[in-house]
């Protein structure tokens, strides 16, 4: 029975059917034809393979039922369904396959099916999980004249556009793991099969950020608020610094309960130069100092720890580093101590005063605002830094009303560390070129405070 017969699928749809991956993930925008294009491949290969079983399943049953269900019960052909449990959430095809139609709010209960397949519906909404518990429970085999068989196996994601960190795209995207698949697709894809004027309607009601994602099916953070840095987005920032090696490079520590950060930097002749950056997660200061790696990003990515990385980065780097730190770290503990008095049993010891928000975010804006001699900015960041450059985008905001920018525990804490390191050494330079200055024969180097007569 041709189950495409009143649906003329679009290029991805066609090798979407044709992958033979078995967990694919579509993401896309609204009205985009994910869902259907889902229920469409599992219910072919129900139809194809005689009792196999397969669970379409959403976050909660209130939105299962709401949505996701009845779409799939309305894209079934009458004429395949056998038995309807609408109680039980229970499809029986008159093949003998079967779906079932469950909740997802906890995957332990899953645990005892075993099953050819599944579709999570608005996937984002999910805990990673849920996902890899589902993954273990494919592995039905069925009775084809007499002999057991083991049917294409198929696993179907389908979101709307997450953060870029969001698991669902480390897995697809940044990772990439065998039999794995994703789908980019466009509300303007499926332009046939919606109503006039509803993607006019998504444009008036979505800023050109929301769009992105909305609309155009793309990954990507929408920032609340106002950003605290404006100007960053439209600036020529982001480079692939290279480091001087003729330069010690700056090392600058916060010290979040359990959220430890640090950032490289150099400053010369007045340029910030943001080499690289690392946000701790679930981890104490000492043992974020040590080397060794640790899940330290929302997506639970390993990442090096700090000696670690720092040796990655900066291998043998002879002029050496100089530290700054969260003035609070004098009087903060961890681990008994205080956070200052850890990095000193490491051998580590920080400049650090008390400043205001207000100080640090206008050297900030400083920085941002003014050229250097040569006519580029005096703040350049690698691209590397992806916490720091999606804060300086708008990550780092306030809320209507207010003053201070959000704490939000995540990019809050590189944007701090910033403040103190410019701070320090945005003084440091001034302080230099007006006694360079007053002494003529004097020269003081900018970025070592070496006194040098002429």
């Amino acid at each position: 029975m041709d189950i495409y017969s009143e649906y003329t699928p679009h290029t991805w749809q066609i090798e979407m059917h044709a992958d033979p991956n078995r967990h694919i993930a579509i993401c896309g925008g609204k009205g985009a034809g994910k869902t259907k294009t889902a229920i469409e491949d599992l219910l072919s290969l129900a139809v194809e393979y005689p009792g196999t079983k397969w669970i379409i399943g959403r976050q909660t049953y209130q939105s299962l039922k709401d949505s996701t269900w009845d779409d799939f019960y309305n894209a079934i052909p009458e004429s395949l369904i056998k038995s309807y449990n609408k109680t039980e959430m229970i499809i029986t095809l008159i093949t003998g396959s079967k779906f079932f139609g469950r909740a997802l709010e906890n995957p332990k209960k899953f645990e005892s099916m075993v099953i050819s397949g599944f579709l999570l519906d608005e996937a984002d909404e999910i805990k990673e999980d849920v996902f890899k518990v589902l993954k273990t429970r494919i592995r039905q085999q069925i009775i084809v004249e007499g002999r057991k068989v083991t049917p294409p196996y198929r696993s179907i994601v389908s979101f709307n556009p997450p953060d870029e960190d969001h698991w669902l795209i480390v897995t697809f995207v940044d990772e990439k793991p065998p039999n794995h698949s994703i789908y980019f697709c466009s509300t303007l894809n499926n332009m046939d099969n919606l109503p006039e004027g509803y993607v006019e309607e998504l444009q008036a009601t979505y800023s050109e950020d929301m769009q992105q994602r909305i609309i155009h099916g793309l990954p990507g953070r929408v920032h609340k608020g106002r950003p605290v840095y404006p100007q960053f987005k439209s600036g020529n920032y982001i480079n692939p610094i290279e480091v001087d090696p003729k330069a010690p490079i700056f090392r600058c520590w916060d010290f979040g309960y359990n959220r430890p950060a640090i950032i490289w930097a150099q400053y010369i002749d007045g340029q910030a130069r943001i080499l690289a950056e690392l946000l701790g997660k679930q981890i104490y200061l000492e043992d974020f100092i040590k080397n060794g790696k640790n899940g330290n990003n929302r997506s639970g990515k390993e990442q090096p720890f700090v000696y670690q990385m720092q040796e990655e980065l900066f291998p043998g780097h002879i002029p050496g580093y100089k530290d700054f730190c969260d003035p609070r770290g004098a009087d903060e503990s961890d681990k008994g101590m205080t956070s200052i008095q850890i990095l000193n049993d490491h051998g580590i010891y920080p400049i650090h005063r008390r400043t205001s928000i207000k100080e640090g975010l206008k050297v900030v804006r400083e920085h941002l605002d003014q050229k250097t001699t040569n006519g580029e900015p005096r703040f350049q960041i690698h691209s590397r830094c992806k916490n720091a450059i999606e804060g300086l985008r708008g990550g780092y905001h306030r809320l209507d009303g207010e003053d201070d920018p959000v704490k939000d525990n995540y990019f809050d804490h590189i944007q701090d560390i910033i403040r103190y390191l410019l701070i320090h050494l945005g003084m440091r330079y001034k302080a230099n070129a007006l006694y360079a200055n007053l002494n003529q024969n004097v020269y003081i180097h900018p970025t070592t405070g070496r006194r040098i007569e002429g």
